[in-house]
């Protein structure tokens, strides 16, 4: 460890920290979207989703910050520090006027010195031992002035005699401006340093973050009057004086600083800033009325009370930050906070603590923002009025001052009312707008008639994009192909469930355009396969040919060619997961229990119409029923006719054995004399075999 420690954003690991982070992410799986068929009134009613980091960047630090953050990517900050220290050394004993080879001696020497610190401070560090000695170290002579008593001080600072320390840094900003051109900042940081106070309960933390804050100000005018400045240590001194201040309970004083420390570039801000809003969120009712007063101070907190709710995380905590929420609103209204440029986002403050009075005071003043109209919409429809929250919703969705996450939520929203309201094909819209494929897939599968979404898909979906992955695989098989992760593939998405629609219905010609190119000529062929094994014209063997062929097509690429997107197959997850069946959840639980946004009749009456396939895997039985078509055109005794019903059993024979049983029973009985028919009779089931089975 280097003797210039460079945590550039300290923070404190109180028990409100901890207790919030644990709250930063969504409740969903991360390989799955937020599904918004079958949500109930709460949700679709809860606030809107907020972005801290979105809402930080709109803010502006007060004053012109003129120093910038050091940012040396690949380096260790450590190793960057010995690096600054050894060149600059190396310069100023130059400049002393001093031979080659003294001055290659103090290098050296002082060289083997560091180095003895840095390894007496990491074996410190494994063993947790603090000693005031340091053995076999000192300061080596011929050092100039300013790097001599900088040392001196450093050795003192990890020996823990403090007040020595900072004698020694007070020794080098006292020496003249000439002498002193490579370690004034470095001095006057570490003073300032010295002075941040430990914790919260320090009786004497109001002095020791004034003291502090005097140091970190005489770095950045150390910097800005020329002294040497290579490690940043002007920028960072913002977020060092702001953990004084926080330590000091002065939380306006923090949060000012810290957005400063973000403006010279330091990304950790962020981090600073949501312990300072956690931390003013708990303090006395009367420090935030003084924090509400506060232009940046105000801002953040509500940032970060906005920033807490989220969609699908559990209730209580939701209960919790709702509390918060309501607190800081209040807090607003006793400053008597009315007209300002934030005023959409104090109306979503108080929209989230339930008072729903105060939040539409509050959008009288507030600019038509994006979060303005979304919160408006949340109020007409907490009020019963469909029609008019869906216009703010699709207000909303235009706004241009949404993050992508928040737009993605609002189309989700405004298709779930355009969908209560019966219009299947605006909530479509919304859906494939904002990227929510299984959403938008039951529509398309469930709630469309096939001539309603080919006329759709035909309208809105052009066959312009790009095939959907290699070999004609679903989405699901690739992370970057998924419709959710990006939505401009959903109209491509719909395209290939129409397809497969199509083929389910039996009209595979019509099916051939809509499929992914890489899929088309293997779907013609499949059914100019099926086609010919019905022509009864045709001698028996090239029949049962073709029926075998097409077997074959729907055993190794059904998912894609006739299975659902939902349930049951689940080609959304290309077939590895099961999900809830989202036609059951809007005919049953979310009819009776989501209030206004409960499901209509039309739509159950659709959903019972447009029926899919009982089972799962359905294509597999499609396939081995082709084959069984194949083996009965062909004769007894045969090796063809034997090894075709034994394939077809074994797709089969794991998960349906009462299903494969007819194809054992056909290949013992039928062809008997035949090697797998004798071994199939010796083992009463199929044989065993090394081939793969599926």
């Amino acid at each position: 460890m280097n003797f210039l420690s460079r945590q550039i954003c300290p923070r404190r690991l109180s028990a409100v920290a901890i207790l919030l982070s644990a709250f930063q992410a969504c409740a969903c799986g991360p390989e799955f979207p937020n599904r918004y068929l079958d949500a109930g009134a709460e949700r679709l009613l809860a606030v809107p989703e907020g972005c801290f980091a979105a809402e930080i960047a709109r803010l502006q630090a007060d004053g012109v910050i003129a120093c910038k953050a050091v940012k040396v990517p690949g380096i260790d900050p450590r190793a960057r520090v010995d690096e600054i220290d050894a060149a600059e050394l190396k310069q100023a004993l130059v400049a002393s006027g001093v031979s080659d080879s003294r001055a290659t001696g103090v290098f050296w020497r002082y060289e083997d010195e560091r180095r003895k610190l840095a390894a007496l401070l990491a074996e410190r560090e494994k063993t947790k031992e603090v000693s005031v000695l340091l053995p076999g170290i000192a300061v080596p002579q011929g050092l100039p002035p300013e790097f001599e008593h900088y040392f001196a001080g450093a050795m003192a600072y990890h020996a823990g005699r403090i007040e020595e320390a900072r004698a020694e840094w007070e020794r080098v900003l006292a020496l003249p401006s000439t002498e002193r051109k490579w370690r004034s900042t470095w001095a006057a940081y570490m003073l300032g340093r010295s002075w941040v106070p430990k914790d919260h309960d320090d009786r004497d933390a109001a002095r020791q973050a004034s003291e502090a804050a005097r140091r970190f100000v005489q770095v950045r005018e150390l910097a800005g009057a020329g002294f040497a400045d290579a490690l940043g240590l002007a920028a960072e001194s913002y977020g060092w004086e702001a953990k004084a201040a926080l330590m000091a309970r002065d939380y306006a004083a923090a949060i000012n600083l810290y957005i400063a420390q973000r403006a010279t570039g330091n990304d950790t801000a962020i981090d600073s800033l949501r312990l300072a809003a956690a931390e003013a969120l708990i303090a006395e009712p009367e420090v935030h009325t003084s924090l509400a007063a506060d232009n940046l101070s105000r801002r953040v907190i509500t940032a970060y009370v906005l920033s807490q709710f989220r969609p699908g995380d559990y209730e209580t905590d939701n209960r919790r930050f709702s509390e918060w929420a309501k607190t800081w609103a209040l807090a607003l209204q006793s400053a008597g906070i009315k007209n300002t440029p934030d005023a959409d986002r104090l109306a979503w403050a108080a929209y989230e603590g339930g008072l729903f009075a105060l939040a539409q005071t509050w959008l009288q003043v507030a600019p038509d923002s994006g979060p303005a109209r979304w919160v408006r919409a949340k109020l007409a429809l907490r009020a019963g009025r469909l029609a008019e929250g869906e216009q703010h919703l699709a207000e909303a969705a235009a706004a241009g001052d949404l993050t992508e996450v928040q737009r993605a939520q609002v189309w989700a929203e405004l298709g779930r009312v355009r969908l209560t309201q019966g219009n299947y094909a605006g909530a479509l819209d919304a859906w494939l707008a904002g990227g929510q494929w299984e959403d938008a897939a039951y529509i398309g599968e469930r709630v469309m008639s096939l001539e309603e979404l080919r006329g759709y898909v035909d309208a809105k979906c052009p066959d312009s994009t790009r095939p959907v992955g290699e070999g004609g695989k679903t989405m699901a098989d690739d992370d970057n192909q998924r419709p959710w992760a990006n939505p401009a593939e959903t109209r491509a998405a719909l395209r290939h469930l129409l397809a497969r629609r199509l083929a389910r219905a039996g009209t595979t010609e019509a099916a051939i355009a809509y499929f992914p190119e890489k899929l088309r000529t293997r779907t013609q062929a499949y059914g100019v396969d099926v086609r010919s094994g019905f022509d009864t014209t045709r001698p028996a063997a090239e029949r049962a040919t073709a029926f075998w062929r097409a077997a074959e097509t729907v055993h190794e690429f059904g998912l894609d060619l006739l299975g659902t997107e939902l349930e049951p197959d689940w080609a959304i997850w290309n077939g590895d997961f099961e999900g809830k069946s989202a036609g059951e959840a809007r005919s049953q639980e979310v009819r009776l229990s989501a209030g206004i946004f409960a499901t209509g009749p039309d739509e159950v009456d659709r959903v019972t119409e447009h029926r899919v396939p009982e089972r799962r895997y359905h294509y597999r039985y499609r396939a081995a029923e082709l084959a069984w078509w194949a083996a009965s055109l062909l004769p007894n005794d045969s090796d063809e006719t034997a090894r075709i019903l034994d394939t077809a059993g074994r797709w089969l024979k794991g998960r349906d054995p009462n299903e494969a049983r007819r194809f054992y029973q056909a290949l013992v009985i039928r062809c008997g004399n035949t090697k797998l028919g004798r071994a199939a009779a010796q083992q009463r089931w199929f044989p065993k075999t090394t081939r793969p089975e599926m």
